[in-house]
């Protein structure tokens, strides 16, 4: 399945928030740029209009166990999978409002999945994991086949991803492959993006021709630089 917008406009009170939106989500991708320059807003459209989920910081959980959260025992056999998978060693019986915030954070995450196994959006969500934490989720997403997209203003983030959508006042400005998008240095320094620092020493080292690929891990780095 392949949620496309083409030439999309959106309207709230006689103000234009999204204009001529040209958006392919086919694959794992970023949204990048400043404050209210639409990137909520187009992850709004695509959970109202395309039932994709969008996960963002909300831990009001209304019932006293994980169990009935998720309405686990009306779950099927692919869905009770993907709550284990995700919630390892966490007692289903549990209160949901005891959990500690990275694991509240996989909840939502997990009830989102529950809705639609094909996509989901991250709305600034991911910064209250730890990088092993994000790390594991995004590649059981990419093992699962589900397509995500993230909303961050962690640039090391779009190395996660395939396409990077750079927006501002409402328009796509730049969209690109994540890695090619992170070459845009001065794009992204305008907008007021800090490389992350083994992505500038990266890109500074590319220039010299001594490596050919961003690398976010020193000792990968090391050793691609001794070879």
């Amino acid at each position: 399945m392949n949620i496309f917008l083409q030439n999309y406009n959106k309207m709230i009170k006689d103000i234009e928030i999204l204009k001529n939106i040209n958006f392919n989500f086919n694959c794992n991708i970023s949204l990048i740029g400043t404050s209210g320059s639409g990137k909520t807003s187009l992850l709004k459209v695509l959970e109202q209009e395309y039932n994709v989920p969008r996960i963002y910081k909300n831990f009001m959980f209304l019932h006293s166990s994980i169990e009935d959260e998720i309405k686990y025992l009306i779950l099927d056999t692919k869905q009770k999978k993907i709550v284990n998978d995700l919630l390892t060693n966490i007692n289903l019986q549990m209160n949901p409002n005891l959990l500690k915030n990275s694991d509240k954070i996989k909840l939502c995450i997990l009830k989102g999945l529950l809705n639609n196994t094909n996509y989901i959006s991250f709305d600034n969500i991911l910064i209250y994991l730890t990088k092993k934490e994000k790390n594991y989720i995004l590649e059981y997403l990419k093992k699962e086949k589900i397509n995500f997209i993230i909303v961050s203003n962690d640039l090391e983030d779009l190395l996660q991803t395939d396409v990077t959508y750079i927006l501002n006042n409402g328009e796509i400005i730049a969209t690109g492959s994540s890695r090619k998008i992170l070459l845009e240095e001065k794009l992204l320094k305008r907008l007021g993006f800090t490389l992350p620092f083994m992505v500038d020493l990266s890109l500074k080292l590319k220039d010299y021709n001594l490596i050919k690929d961003i690398y976010l891990e020193k000792e990968i780095l090391v050793n691609k630089l001794w070879k």
